[in-house]
């Protein structure tokens, strides 16, 4: 993700956040895997936001390779 811990937050940052976190869950198998939520509540007196995120991963797919296969 874009948004890191100790950085500074940039909400503009978010939709770009949510193609990263699909591309990863993709790779880890999760094909039809959506990002449904990415929100934040900024907290200004302790100077920071809590992001929440909330994902599908749908079913995972695994590639097997037959015994017959050369």
């Amino acid at each position: 993700m874009v948004l890191k811990e100790g950085e500074y937050f940039n909400p503009n940052m978010i939709d770009r956040d949510r193609e990263t976190l699909k591309e990863f869950y993709q790779a880890l198998g999760y094909l039809d895997a959506v990002i449904h939520e990415i929100g934040y509540k900024i907290d200004e007196q302790a100077e920071q936001a809590d992001i929440s995120v909330v994902v599908e991963e749908g079913v995972r797919t695994f590639i097997h390779r037959s015994k017959s296969a050369v």
